[in-house]
C-alpha cells in the first residue's frame, strides 16, 4: 500500500509508439516510482532500465527491452534512462 501509488502526482516522462513512461511522486515520499509500460504485441526497446521492484513478467531487473505487454515499477532513483 504505496502512498506514493495511491494519492501521488501523476507525470508523463515517456511516450514513443507502444511505450508510455509515468513518474508517481509524492511531496514527503520516497523514493518517486517510475512505471513503463509497453502496449505492444511485440518486443521493444524500454527508455529506463535498472532494478525493478514489481514486473508483469516476473524479473528483478530491466535491461534494454520490454516484453510484449509488459509493465514495471522502479525506484526512481534507481532507474537508468537510456541516452
Amino acid at each position: 500500500k504505496s502512498p506514493v501509488l495511491q494519492t501521488g502526482t501523476f507525470e508523463r516522462l515517456y511516450q514513443k509508439g507502444p511505450v508510455w513512461a509515468f513518474r508517481r511522486s509524492l511531496e514527503g515520499a520516497d523514493p518517486a516510482l517510475i512505471l513503463v509500460i509497453n502496449l505492444s504485441d511485440k518486443k521493444t526497446r524500454s527508455p529506463f532500465h535498472g532494478p525493478v521492484l514489481f514486473s508483469s513478467y516476473e524479473k528483478d531487473h530491466l535491461r534494454r527491452t520490454l516484453r510484449p505487454y509488459e509493465a514495471v515499477l522502479m525506484e526512481e532513483t534507481q532507474a537508468r534512462e537510456e541516452g
